[in-house]
């Protein structure tokens, strides 16, 4: 929301003893509200905006950060995409008899499809990321991969928060934890690599 439109929201409600979240664009009682210089911030939006500042980060209107529980479903489709991409290193493994108990002489082709299937999936989110902003389980619920100031991240950027995921899952999944505490929703790659999950807001029509 522009910052016109909350002036003109400010006008119409100063009456009623409301004001409206320069982040948010919600409104609340003044004493509600937080005033840090020009900027009035609802509770609410108050931790990931004095994050921001933080780091120095642009704080006039904040992201829609996406949810851990949207997050977790979005990853679930994905993981369940992947898996059919999957399918044919699967038979791949058991033709190679990986199944099997052979001792060392099944070590070497097992390494090798390890490498394979995790070659497909730093390509499947360097691609979606980095061409679309999101993968399609992001896209299917309406979410997107930006940098702090909510600009795309590019392919660099998406190969390395890609295989920085990989050290959430190393780690037992401990990772993506911290986006349940993170006033951003931020994981560990998104930590490690600059990055935000938004939601992916609807355009509105003219009247």
């Amino acid at each position: 929301m522009s910052s016109v439109s909350i002036e003109a929201q400010r006008s119409v409600i100063a009456g009623a003893h409301l004001t409206v979240c320069s982040q948010c664009a919600g409104s609340f009682p003044l004493y509600d509200v937080l005033r840090f210089h020009d900027h009035a911030v609802c509770a609410y939006c108050k931790p990931a905006f004095f994050q921001r500042f933080k780091e120095g980060l642009p704080v006039t209107g904040t992201l829609d950060f996406a949810s851990a529980a949207m997050r977790a479903l979005a990853k679930i489709i994905d993981w369940s995409l992947l898996s059919l991409l999957q399918i044919p290193i699967a038979s791949l493994m058991e033709a190679f008899g990986v199944e099997g108990d052979r001792g060392l002489s099944v070590l070497v082709p097992l390494l090798g499809l390890l490498g394979v299937t995790t070659a497909l999936q730093l390509v499947y989110h360097t691609g979606f990321v980095g061409r679309f902003g999101a993968t399609p389980g992001k896209l299917a619920l309406r979410m997107t991969v930006v940098t702090p100031e909510g600009q795309s991240v590019g392919y660099a950027r998406a190969f390395a928060r890609a295989a920085a995921e990989h050290l959430s899952m190393w780690l037992c999944g401990l990772g993506y934890l911290t986006a349940l505490f993170d006033p951003e929703r931020r994981a560990l790659h998104d930590h490690i690599c600059a990055t935000r999950v938004t939601r992916i807001r609807s355009a509105r029509r003219r009247p």
